[in-house]
């Protein structure tokens, strides 16, 4: 085992501009949060590693060249394998700890290329990314599975329900959560926010015991207005989470994955850096379905859950094999 700076076995690459000009069969475009466009012009080559420079503190691998945002650094060693191992190994790591700003979270050039990591043999390396590799051809199924199952929902949602020009606040009960205490907690439960329904990744903690469950549906009307989720625990803060006592959570769903719902959030949106929408709630619309698609539907949500359900299960143990493999 040989201890190494990044800067040493490898070079970050910083990109200041790129071309969005692509779709989701050309090349990745990526920031902290993930893939946010595609390109026809990628910047950086294949088998590098996406790192933090701003904001979320996620880290990516990418089979594909690709372009960066200026929010991420690309990474890239001489050796793929090496390259490959860096990352299950950096993927382990909670680097929001090492923020650098106050406000935002901010990672520099400087801390990364003098960040010691620890890298075995290239023989005992590939050895570990075979043991590890297989979870990820998993975790590629879960999500296409995933994704078409949204897709279907999301065609229901908009061509098979029907407007019954009623409300849906006469419906259901948009349920605000409670704000949170003075100072958070570095672990418990998890504190439900925008940041947390966007990413899935709580950043606060408190001590009260959750009252938000997997399989409800929440509903942001605030900050980032429009975002929904129904696979999230914890302790609700600033979120909606939506009820009925005779609507089923996947009709609950579809009402606001609904195009026509989404457009009245953003009509309602008002503030200019912060946005507000929670005036939409007394303007929502009610679609219901015919029986048919409504069993159609209630299936195809319990089949999304039981996927999220096998997804968490599968990150719990990719992680696992990455703290006991690589140390």
């Amino acid at each position: 085992m040989a201890i190494y700076k990044l800067g040493e076995i490898g070079e970050l690459k910083y990109s200041k501009s790129f071309v969005a000009n692509g779709n989701d069969s050309d090349f990745p475009i990526f920031a902290t949060g993930g893939i946010v466009g595609y390109t026809k012009i990628p910047t950086f080559e294949s088998n590098s590693i996406i790192l933090p420079r701003v904001g979320t503190m996620s880290i990516y691998f990418t089979n594909k060249k690709h372009s960066t945002k200026n929010t991420a650094f690309s990474f890239k060693t001489k050796d793929d394998t090496t390259t490959k191992y860096i990352y299950y190994l950096m993927s382990s790591i909670d680097f929001s700890i090492f923020s650098m700003g106050s406000a935002v979270p901010r990672l520099t050039s400087n801390f990364w290329n003098q960040y010691f990591i620890n890298l075995p043999p290239l023989e005992e390396q590939q050895k570990i990314i075979d043991i590890i590799e297989p979870l990820e051809t998993i975790s590629t199924k879960i999500k296409t599975t995933k994704k078409a199952i949204i897709s279907l929902l999301k065609m229901i949602a908009n061509h098979k329900i029907e407007n019954t020009d009623e409300l849906l606040i006469n419906h259901l009960t948009f349920e605000k959560g409670k704000n949170g205490p003075k100072e958070f907690e570095t672990s418990g439960t998890p504190f439900l926010d925008v940041r947390t329904l966007n990413t899935r990744i709580p950043s606060k903690f408190v001590k009260d015991k959750p009252n938000t469950f997997r399989s409800e549906i929440l509903l942001s009307l605030d900050a980032t207005i429009g975002l929904v989720d129904w696979f999230i625990e914890g302790f609700n803060g600033y979120l909606y989470n939506l009820k009925s006592d005779h609507l089923t959570k996947a009709e609950i769903l579809l009402n606001v994955l609904n195009s026509i719902n989404k457009k009245i959030i953003e009509m309602n949106a008002t503030g200019s850096t912060i946005k507000h929408a929670s005036k939409a709630k007394k303007e929502m619309l009610y679609f219901k379905l015919n029986q048919e698609w409504k069993d159609i539907t209630n299936t195809l949500f319990k089949l999304l859950i039981l996927i999220e359900e096998i997804d968490a299960k599968k990150t719990k143990l990719y992680q696992l094999c990455i703290n006991l493999l690589i140390r």
